[in-house]
């Protein structure tokens, strides 16, 4: 295939696009280029949100009714549990007691915050003190049996 047989055959691709695109690309079309119709329409896939005051809240119920048997406190800085903090950490979303002692901490996070200093020092803190840490994304569904079942796997 010669160069100018190239040139042909990419001249026709290009047509093809701008018929598709109603997109003149080469500037050759002078006419009205109309975009071909599509028969069937699909919809895009769509992503569950929690918004995160129904999110906390939502957690809380769930700990509040599986949980009874450890007290909870919500928005727990990491110096007021007594760990070793370096000051600018994320407060715990819960902390559960029982018997007393920590049993375990929760942190509810957006996508990618997992990665922020502040959310990294949380989590180090509370691992150097052998306490138990459990993120939930906001961003997933985080269904009911999902959460329950995931956190009885992570309590002392």
């Amino acid at each position: 295939m010669g160069l100018f047989d190239k040139l042909k055959n990419l001249s026709a691709i290009v047509d093809k696009i701008e018929k598709a695109t109603g997109v003149d690309i080469d500037g050759s079309d002078k006419r009205n280029v109309q975009p071909q119709q599509r028969t069937a329409a699909v919809a895009p896939q769509q992503r569950t949100f929690v918004k995160p005051e129904r999110g906390t809240a939502y957690f809380a119920a769930i700990l509040r009714s599986n949980f009874p048997q450890y007290m909870v406190h919500q928005n727990v800085p990491a110096s007021r549990l007594g760990l070793d903090a370096v000051g600018n950490e994320k407060p715990y979303d819960f902390v559960l007691y029982g018997n007393d002692d920590i049993a375990g901490v929760i942190m509810l996070t957006e996508h990618n915050r997992d990665r922020n200093m502040a959310f990294r020092n949380a989590k180090g803190a509370a691992q150097d003190a052998g306490i138990p840490f459990i993120n939930f994304y906001k961003h997933y569904p985080n269904e009911s049996d999902y959460v329950i079942e995931r956190i009885r796997s992570y309590l002392k």
